[in-house]
């Protein structure tokens, strides 16, 4: 291989190591947001859960 091929594939590397971090670091965020989701979800389940809870005792 040429010096400027080696040079060329280190290149390359250093740019998938970087997308690579970058993908890692998009899942985290993604995953943080699905958790927050959920635990939203969960809440408003259980606030609706009550109210017909309340609105059947009244009937």
């Amino acid at each position: 291989m040429s010096l400027f091929e080696d040079m060329k594939l280190a290149r390359t590397i250093e740019q998938l190591k970087w997308s690579i971090s970058r993908l890692e670091y998009e899942e985290e965020e993604l995953l943080k947001r699905l958790e927050l989701n959920r635990k939203h979800l969960r809440k408003k389940r259980k606030d609706l859960a009550k109210k017909i809870n309340k609105y059947m005792e009244g009937n």
